[in-house]
């Protein structure tokens, strides 16, 4: 009797581009083979280079540092064999990026893109996606928080078995880190999607929070920040088609749950996705970017598979609507460098919402074991579908927007930020000669400061300035930063210093907020007599202020502080931001010294 062992051991798949065929259970995800189980960072990486080997369509490289020490790599789906990055931007294909693993521990993403690409590229009518667009995925964003596996640190999740922790080797949690670049995965990451700048991005995660019906939910960015191009896009046409799609797929998907109250049935809130977090960093290069939150308690396997078919959701929209999508990408562009004016801040408007359909459970309090207070449970027994109100629109707070300056100027001293702004495509000048240029200085007039380090910073917020108008000169070696490019987001939400997530807030720019230089008081006390007598003006304003200020009476040191500060002897540069708003920019001339002959 023949044996056909050999034959059934083999998948034929005709238009596959195979390199070698594939054994039934050699391209079987980890995943797949064991119960409950997420692949770790060898098992997935050794996976992908399977794919590679397997499959001319696809492409692990390497782009550069993490802090692990181990390469950041990118895998790359493409039909036309676009496996750099210069090819991968040349191309006319829209680019569909996926991150994974930014924290470890909530790995669906992981598993769910392997099984994506896998499927991809092995199937004909799902490998037709890639006639439109390319994939790009990081298969472990934080290699180091993927090396350190446990099974542990997720005390409210329901599996895996073993997953890896949030904070990478330095303990940062890299959702914190996409400005401040403290780490070497965001600066590799910054070059990698700034010059990619895809038109779509997703960051897969898992929930903290409520309790409800839904296995997938989903942040987007917020449209108002876009463009009006690719906001219009999003709002009006891709998050209908994801939210209707995945429901016909099985997966009935609701926006991330958080709460206007303490539990759902109060309303949801829209995430206002700041550019520290993956997200809000995305839509500055002008992405539609999402956030994908499965459920904590919902098993495993259905977390992998319902983040699996948001994958092809996503990229079927995008093979759908490629035109549409290229178009409003380049009108975006085009905005950002023409609009003279950016909001920093954004509000939530709760006279704006929209009614939603949630399936929830039942939230009831009942007493602590521990403690004998109230604690809130919710009750799967008692389902619910109802109404509630979803707040999901912002507007620009009253002292928005702001107006764009020609150019920032920044000495040359303040090497970190200038990095940073070249990690991320942005033009930056060098002078070869001197300028005189008109514009603005800012001053910080009051901030606030976190009292507990945040993610190895204490971030500044509800940092105010005041603008003085100055002509300043710049030398040879300083920078030129011009707006007016297609990365003006990026350039505003940096270097203003009152964004939330400027230089500024993260502590780029601290030394100006110490003052250097002081006096004595008795030995000031008749200098400040003198200046008095000089400028009589100060004299009334100071003698208003001790009558109606009881900080001048209370403290003699007040009005002598007051007085110092109105002072020539006060340093100019304490509390000046030193990035120059400029407006107009003057050649300063080199000066010629000619020799007399004849004179000694």
């Amino acid at each position: 009797m023949k044996s056909y062992l050999p034959f059934l051991l083999l998948i034929v798949c005709f238009g596959c581009d195979l390199k070698v065929p594939i054994p039934t259970a050699d391209l079987k995800a980890p995943f797949e083979l064991k119960e409950n189980y997420s692949a770790s960072y060898e098992e997935g990486m050794a996976f992908y280079d399977k794919l590679d080997g397997r499959f001319t369509k696809c492409k692990v490289i390497e782009v550069g540092e993490t802090d692990s020490g181990k390469p950041l790599s990118l895998a790359i789906l493409s039909k036309n064999h676009d496996f750099t990055l210069n090819e991968l931007v040349n191309s006319d294909k829209p680019i569909f990026f996926i991150n994974n693993a930014i924290h470890p521990g909530e790995p669906c993403g992981v598993d769910a893109t392997m099984l994506f690409y896998r499927d991809v590229l092995a199937n004909d009518s799902l490998r037709q996606v890639l006639d439109h667009i390319n994939i790009v995925a990081i298969p472990y964003y934080n290699i180091s928080g993927a090396l350190n596996r446990n099974s542990t640190t997720r005390a409210n999740q329901n599996g895996p078995v073993e997953y890896g922790f949030r904070g990478n080797i330095k303990n940062l949690d890299l959702n914190r880190d996409f400005v401040k670049a403290d780490s070497k995965n965001a600066k590799t990451f910054n070059q990698v999607f700034s010059k990619l700048q895809p038109e779509v991005f997703i960051d897969n995660h898992t929930t903290n929070g409520a309790d409800y019906q839904y296995t997938m939910t989903l942040i987007n960015t917020l449209p108002e920040k876009l463009p009006a191009s690719l906001g219009g896009l999003l709002k009006d046409n891709m998050l209908p088609f994801l939210y209707s799609d995945m429901a016909a797929r099985g997966w009935d998907m609701t926006p991330y749950v958080s709460t206007y109250g303490s539990i759902p049935d109060q309303g949801l809130v829209a995430f206002n996705d700041l550019p520290r977090y993956s997200n809000g960093y995305a839509a500055l290069h002008h992405s539609l970017a999402f956030t994908g939150e499965t459920h904590m308690l919902k098993p495993f396997k259905d977390r992998v598979w319902s983040n699996y078919e948001l994958l092809h959701s996503m990229s079927t929209w995008m093979a759908n609507h490629v035109a549409e999508l290229t178009a409003a990408h380049d009108q975006a562009l085009e905005a950002t460098s023409t609009e003279e004016t950016e909001v920093l801040h954004w509000q939530l408007d709760t006279t704006q919402f929209e009614d939603l359909t949630f399936k929830g459970y039942k939230a009831e309090y009942k007493p602590s074991e521990i403690t004998g207070r109230q604690r809130l449970n919710y009750n799967r027994d008692s389902s619910f579908t109802k109404t509630i109100k979803y707040y999901n629109s912002y507007r620009p707070r009253e002292d928005q927007p702001v107006a764009k300056p020609q150019a920032f100027y920044i000495p040359q001293a303040w090497t970190e930020v200038l990095e940073r702004l070249r990690w991320n495509g942005v033009e930056v000048i060098e002078l070869d000669k001197a300028v005189e240029v008109e514009g603005q200085y800012k001053y910080i007039n009051n901030y606030e400061t976190v009292n507990q380090p945040y993610e190895s910073h204490y971030l500044h917020f509800n940092v105010t300035t005041r603008s003085e108008e100055a002509t300043a000169t710049f030398e040879v070696g300083d920078f030129k930063v011009p707006l007016g490019q297609g990365r003006d987001k990026y350039i505003m939400a940096s270097l203003a210093p009152e964004a939330p997530d400027s230089y500024f807030a993260w502590n780029f720019f601290d030394g100006i907020l110490m003052q250097k230089e002081y006096y004595s008081p008795y030995l000031f006390e008749d200098r400040a007599v003198e200046l008095l007598d000089k400028h009589p003006d100060w004299k009334v304003e100071l003698d208003s202020l001790i009558q109606n200020d009881p900080s001048f009476t209370e403290n003699s040191r007040t009005a002598l502080n007051w007085v110092y500060k109105k002072s020539d002897h006060y340093e100019k540069t304490h509390l000046r931001y030193p990035v120059f708003y400029g407006q107009k920019e003057t050649i300063v001339p080199v000066n010629v010294f000619s020799e007399q002959e004849g004179e000694n």
